[in-house]
């Protein structure tokens, strides 16, 4: 046997032992237990917004942009009025006209604007309810000695079709991710109890 043959030999050996310890190790090591809990976020997320955690904020965004509008509005609104009352013959008729448009322009673009302001404010404290509604069920789950966490609504709520879009019913099957699970692994009850939201309304997820 030429002195390279035997070099291949043993080294096709040894890596063939390892593999077999290898295979051995993984046999011989048990598995770690999973334990799965579920919580619904969505849920804890609404009572949260309309809790007094968020919904004062939500109110006072509200009033400062009804508050920045109303200016313009009054001013749209009292140009309406004279013009409704002016002789279309005034030679300043057509004057008020173009200021009024001018306004009504200005009046749709700041609202817009607004718009978009105010959406954006209650996607920050959708984020912010989240974050709120996750620590507190990761906390949970942690000292109850659960290895993963689902976020799920109850499967076995009926989804109502009255008044609701395709769409509308589609997100709230896939809003059900967890199909069967024992009663005592759903957490949601813990964290709204920890987060002291028990007497927060809410509305029906698929109304």
């Amino acid at each position: 046997m030429k002195p390279f043959e035997r070099t291949l030999l043993i080294v096709l050996a040894i890596g063939a032992a390892l593999i077999a310890a290898g295979a051995a190790l993984r046999t011989e090591t048990p598995k770690a237990d999973t334990e799965i809990a579920v919580c619904d976020v969505y849920n804890v997320m609404e009572r949260l917004m309309n809790s007094d955690r968020i919904a004062p904020a939500i109110q006072e965004k509200q009033d400062a942009i009804a508050a920045e509008i109303k200016p313009l509005e009054d001013q749209l609104r009292l140009l309406q009025q004279e013009l409704q009352a002016a002789n279309q013959e005034d030679p300043s008729f057509q004057a008020k006209v173009q200021r009024f448009e001018q306004l009504r322009q200005q009046y749709f673009q700041l609202q817009q604007a607004l718009t978009v302001e105010m959406q954006r404010f209650i996607a920050e404290k959708q984020v912010e309810a989240f974050e709120l509604a996750r620590d507190s069920a990761s906390g949970i789950a942690e000292e109850m000695g659960y290895t993963y966490l689902v976020n799920s609504r109850d499967a076995n709520k009926r989804i109502e079709v009255g008044g609701n879009t395709p769409d509308n019913v589609t997100a709230s099957v896939l809003s059900r991710v967890m199909l069967m699970l024992p009663e005592e692994d759903n957490i949601t009850e813990d964290v709204i109890e920890e987060l002291n939201l028990e007497n927060v309304d809410v509305t029906d997820e698929d109304e």
